[in-house]
This record gives C-alpha cells, sequence and structure tokens, in this order.
C-alpha cells in the first residue's frame, strides 16, 4: 500500500512540475513574442522615419536653382544664308521644380514641372567692333556696332529625376521657353518673339550641379537700320531709317554650374 501511495505521489508530482514547466515555457514565448514584435515596430518606425528624412532632404528641400552657364551659339540667317559662330557667350536663370507626386516611385524617381521664372543670355559672335561717326560727312557715317544677340526667355516644362544613392540625384528636363530676342548685326537692330525649346541633364549632389543643354529656336525678326544712302540735306528724319525682316534660327550648348536651396 505504501508503495502504492509512493507511485501516485511521485506521478502527481512529475505532472504537476511538467505542468509549471510548460507554464513557465508558455509564458517566457508569449514574452519574447511581445519584445519581437516590440522591436519590429521600433524597426519600422525608424525605417519610416529615415524614409521621410531623405524625403526631406532630397526631394522636399533645394527645389528652387539659380544656374549660371558658358555657351556656344550659332546664328543662322535663313533668308540669306549667313552664319555666324559666338566668340564667347553666356547664360544665368533662375527657378523652381514642382514636383508632381508626394512619394518617388520606386524610392528613386519622380516627375516634376520646372518653371524658369527669368533668363538672360548674351552672345558675342565674330565680328568687329567699330564706330566710325563724321560729323561734316553729308552722308551717312560708317557704323558698326558688330555682331551680338540678347535673349529674355520664361521657361516651363517637364522633368523627371533620378536618386540612385543617399544625396545623389540625376534629372533630365524638357521645356518650352518663348524669348524676347533682339540681334544686332552692325548697324541693324532685329527683334522678335522666338519660341525656343530648351532641354538638358544635370546631375546634383546636394546643393550643387552641374549640366549640359541645348536650346533652338527660329523667329521672323523685324529690323531697322539707318539708310545707307541717306543724303542728310534732303531727306527727313523718317527717311533716315530703313526697315527689314529677317528669318533667324538660333541655337547653342550650355556648359551650367547650378546652385540649390
Amino acid at each position: 500500500m505504501n508503495r502504492i501511495l509512493h507511485i501516485v505521489f511521485t506521478a502527481a508530482a512529475f505532472i504537476a512540475f511538467s505542468a509549471a514547466h510548460v507554464q513557465a515555457q508558455t509564458a517566457s514565448d508569449t514574452r519574447a513574442d511581445s519584445l519581437q514584435q516590440a522591436v519590429d515596430e521600433l524597426s519600422a518606425e525608424k525605417k519610416k522615419l529615415d524614409i521621410e528624412k531623405k524625403n526631406e532632404q532630397v526631394w522636399r528641400r533645394n527645389n528652387k536653382y539659380f544656374n549660371l552657364g558658358y555657351a556656344l551659339y550659332t546664328l543662322d540667317n535663313r533668308d540669306l544664308g549667313n552664319r555666324w559662330k559666338s566668340d564667347f557667350a553666356f547664360m544665368l536663370n533662375s527657378g523652381r521644380t514642382f514636383y508632381l507626386h508626394h512619394r518617388p516611385i520606386g524610392g528613386m524617381v519622380k516627375f516634376g514641372i520646372d518653371v524658369t521664372y527669368l533668363e538672360v543670355s548674351y552672345a558675342k559672335y565674330s565680328s568687329g567692333t567699330r564706330l566710325s561717326l563724321d560729323l561734316d560727312s553729308e552722308t551717312q557715317p560708317d557704323i558698326n556696332l558688330g555682331t551680338h544677340q540678347i535673349d529674355l526667355s520664361v521657361q516651363a516644362g517637364l522633368s523627371v529625376a533620378v536618386n540612385p544613392i543617399d544625396r545623389l540625384k540625376i534629372s533630365s528636363h524638357c521645356r518650352f521657353a518663348p524669348a524676347a530676342s533682339m540681334v544686332i548685326i552692325e548697324d541693324e537692330f532685329n527683334v522678335a518673339f522666338v519660341p525656343y525649346v530648351n532641354f538638358g541633364g544635370h546631375i546634383a549632389w546636394r546643393f550643387i550641379s552641374v549640366g549640359v543643354e541645348g536650346m533652338i529656336g527660329t523667329g521672323r525678326y523685324s529690323g531697322a537700320s539707318v539708310n545707307d544712302d541717306l543724303d542728310i540735306e534732303s531727306d527727313g528724319f523718317s527717311d533716315m531709317f530703313s526697315i527689314s525682316g529677317h528669318r533667324f534660327r538660333s541655337s547653342s550648348v550650355r556648359f551650367i554650374l547650378g546652385f540649390h536651396f
């Protein structure tokens, strides 16, 4: 009888110990699962914060730009077949990129609209600059101001930017650029509205970028020059200028240094 009671008590003690062990293991597993869940939530929150920080640094800041550029210009008279190449030329512009969606596609691509508020460009073409004025002459003085081009434009168009790593951003654009253009050839002043197209690409790191752009446009210019056949004594003031018209095509390649803020 004592042996039976001993066996019963031993079995009961074993069952109680096993149940306590299982309960402790279950509680431990529950605590481990809760801890892992907390770690996963913290990791997800950190990842979300990192993404937001990167979006802030890469996409929401530095959307305004100021560009300086050295350019190579070519000017063609489409009516007469004359062509000039620039001795030197430069441009500067300022604008902003407005992105079309909040989050980048695939975490790295965004489409936007570039708006250039104002661009100023100047080109000096291969031609001497000379001004000879003889006040005692009875005929038209010999005037040669050289060949120059000045354009004032605004621009708007689509752009796409890719952020492959860190703060590096690679972008390309195509903009419509209506311009008020003036071309001076010797003593002739020509003005026109020219619908340019601007296209190119840039590589930016943080707040600085380099890029290459092309720009091309054709316009019908209205020109005025001092009448070569003017006789100061017989002709009136209204006959002092002769009016002409020319169709010019202007094309350029620009090498850009940009600043973003």
